[in-house]
């Protein structure tokens, strides 16, 4: 019985719990439940001094029972999205606004008729051999001298220029010009010249019994600045030049004097329309020679024979001539 009441209150409990459960007897299970209420009694007023915070349990000091390890609260989930808008659809075309209609213009009216050209008066019959050795380029209101062949003679005085000046006189000159114009500006004419010479001294001799001439064939291409009132021309020359000249010697006898010659110069002109087939008009020329030979013969000529070192005459002339 001792060794019950020195056990703790609890496993004195459970003995005579047991005790009585055999015995059955109610006043035996009264008297060791006083028994055991009397013991744990006993067993609390002999607790021992326990620390500041325990607890005494059936004499028993425990340490205060440790607070349950906080519990992390769960992670709060963050609230979803706001789903985002759908997409807005996409503008509509703008309605296209109707083309005005074009605006119809009125067909202009048919341009007058043209009046009909009149036919040109037929040209004499002398004029038609003319016409046929014209060029189809040439128009057919321009005179007859602006176009085909060319015709230009000429008459005038010439007068001896140089040197030689002293020994001539003024003296007459007769030639012309022939080609044919290969454009309306340019022609293309060989020119004859002849100079009635009066020369007045012979080898430092003053005579008036003396005569002579020259005589020029040359190539002398034109250039023509035409309107329908008139012309202009001017062009170089380039060709043969030769000179005679007889004056009487003693006992009735002759002497001959004789040059020969490139010659080399220029034409100058101007011509006023009279009509369709002719201009008259002015003509200026100069020319210059570069001597071949000069030769003298004459029984009473001391040296006969030809040489080179003499000199030839320079010639100016103005006429008077006509461009058909």
């Amino acid at each position: 019985m001792r060794q019950l009441v020195a056990w703790p209150a609890r496993g004195r409990r459970a003995i005579l719990t047991r005790m009585s459960m055999r015995r059955a007897g109610p006043l035996a299970v009264a008297a060791l439940m006083s028994f055991a209420g009397a013991g744990a009694r006993a067993q609390t007023r002999a607790c021992p001094p326990c620390g500041p915070n325990d607890r005494c349990v059936d004499g028993v000091c425990l340490p205060p029972a440790e607070a349950p390890p906080a519990v992390a609260a769960p992670p709060v989930a963050a609230p979803p999205a706001e789903p985002l808008p759908p997409p807005a659809p996409p503008a509509a075309p703008a309605a296209a606004e109707p083309e005005a209609a074009p605006e119809v213009t009125p067909p202009l009216p048919p341009p007058p008729p043209r009046p009909r050209p009149q036919a040109k008066p037929r040209r004499p019959a002398h004029h038609e051999d003319k016409r046929d050795e014209e060029s189809d380029d040439d128009d057919d209101d321009a005179p007859t001298w602006h176009k085909g062949l060319l015709l230009l003679p000429f008459v005038g005085l010439h007068a001896v220029e140089g040197i030689a000046s002293s020994d001539y006189d003024a003296g007459l000159r007769l030639g012309g010009l022939l080609g044919t114009r290969v454009t309306p500006a340019v022609s293309l004419n060989v020119e004859l010249a002849f100079n009635f010479l009066n020369p007045n001294r012979v080898n430092g001799t003053p005579t008036t019994q003396a005569s002579g001439h020259d005589f020029t064939i040359a190539f002398s291409p034109l250039f023509h600045g035409s309107s329908n009132l008139g012309e202009l021309v001017v062009g170089p020359k380039l060709g043969y030049w030769s000179s005679g000249i007889t004056t009487p010697g003693q006992g009735g006898s002759e002497i001959q004097f004789s040059q020969a010659g490139w010659a080399f110069g220029f034409n100058v002109g101007a011509f006023a329309g009279l009509n369709d087939t002719v201009a008259l008009g002015a003509l200026l020329a100069y020319q210059m020679t570069f001597l071949a030979q000069s030769c003298a013969r004459g029984a009473t000529v001391p040296l006969q024979g030809c040489t080179s070192d003499d000199f030839a005459p320079q010639i100016l002339s103005f006429s008077v001539a006509a461009l058909f």
